[in-house]
């Protein structure tokens, strides 16, 4: 399909070992490739600065902007919750304007909860807290 439509020729390829995968994307061998993030923790520099700085184990497309570099590491050192947020919106409109990735999807999940259960408490980060959790009749 991409031939017909785009001209281009696609191979893919298959990996049964993620860890092979992973070596490959380090050796730079691709010229596109899909791959997944799940923050570890909810905070911009646990995408911003993990997957957009140059140099970074996880940045994959090998971006690189001396720009947004110094934006993460004034971010990073920033006491001022308001100024760290604003300097890591620059960056992030930086790097959506350099278009280094092409998101394709993001997860929405669901959970359902019988009426009985009062007090649960779902994180922004999915973790479902049950400390608050109460059953009534």
């Amino acid at each position: 399909m991409a031939q017909e439509a785009l001209g281009i020729d696609i191979e893919v390829r298959d990996f049964e070992d993620f860890g092979a995968y992973l070596n490959a994307l380090d050796r730079n061998e691709f010229a596109l490739f899909s791959l997944a993030w799940i923050a570890d923790y909810p905070d911009p520099e646990n995408f911003l600065d993990l997957l957009f700085r140059s140099g970074s184990g996880e940045n994959h497309m090998l971006y690189t902007s001396p720009e947004v570099d110094a934006l993460l590491d004034q971010a990073a050192v920033s006491g001022d919750e308001a100024e760290r947020f604003q300097l890591y919106q620059q960056a992030e409109q930086l790097i959506i304007a350099d278009a280094p990735v092409i998101p394709l999807y993001h997860d929405v999940e669901h959970t359902l909860v019988k009426p009985y259960v009062q007090g649960l408490t779902i994180t922004p980060m999915g973790i479902i807290d049950l400390a608050s959790v109460e059953l009534t009749p």
